[in-house]
């Protein structure tokens, strides 16, 4: 399986919730810069950040900044699709 960042995590599953980037950083209480900068990779996101993010999201704070623990449903089929089916 190829490594994701945690910016590919959030924005994974901030999609599956159907959210936009305002709607996830109202939800966890932060600015939407902060969701799209994290997203992006412009910023690695302090402990706080991710708890408030994991929690709004429904996801393990360990699998959203290390892509450790428990995955949500969805996560390994989708990201082994698109290793094995890249886009062209």
């Amino acid at each position: 399986m190829r490594s994701t960042s945690v910016g590919q995590r959030l924005k994974w599953a901030r999609e599956q919730a159907g959210w936009t980037v305002r709607e996830l950083a109202q939800r966890a209480g932060l600015a939407s810069s902060s969701v799209t900068d994290v997203e992006l990779g412009n910023r690695t996101p302090k402990t706080d950040t991710v708890e408030r993010l994991a929690m709004a999201l429904k996801v393990e704070p360990c699998w959203l900044a290390y892509g450790d623990g428990r995955s949500p449903e969805g996560w390994r089929k989708e990201v082994n699709e698109e290793t094995e089916h890249p886009p062209h």
